[in-house]
């Protein structure tokens, strides 16, 4: 850290009565913005290339929520009230699109609901 930074450290500390760690104060140069301190561009990106950023960095979090490997299966007693609805109404042969008026969710959210239950498998293995 430059002098000024450690300066600002000192001052942060003394002011909250809290450490700094070491790194947490950076300065930019005057007039920059994070696209010049990263030097990925010389410029600020266009409205196109901040949306396709956009996409590609949410296509990424979903490959990385996908990598942790399937969804676990709920167990009875991890059944919260609507869980437990959706179970009985499906076990009494009710289709998503009804239980999920029932129970005022969307019909796919039920459909999930039942495959994390492990009731969909079921049901297609036994037919």
């Amino acid at each position: 850290m430059t002098d000024q930074e450690q300066a600002i450290a000192a001052d942060v500390s003394a002011r909250y009565g809290l450490p700094v760690m070491a790194g947490a104060v950076k300065q930019c140069p005057p007039h920059t913005y994070t696209w010049q301190v990263s030097g990925e561009l010389d410029r600020a990106p266009r409205p196109r290339e901040r949306m396709e950023l956009f996409y590609a960095q949410r296509a990424h979090a979903n490959r990385l929520a996908k990598a942790d490997g399937p969804k676990k299966i709920k167990q009875p007693g991890d059944y919260d009230h609507i869980d437990r609805i959706c179970a009985q109404m499906f076990a009494d042969g009710y289709g998503t699109t009804v239980i999920g008026r029932a129970v005022s969710r969307d019909p796919a959210t039920v459909r999930t609901r039942l495959d994390l239950m492990g009731l969909r498998k079921a049901q297609e293995q036994s037919q």
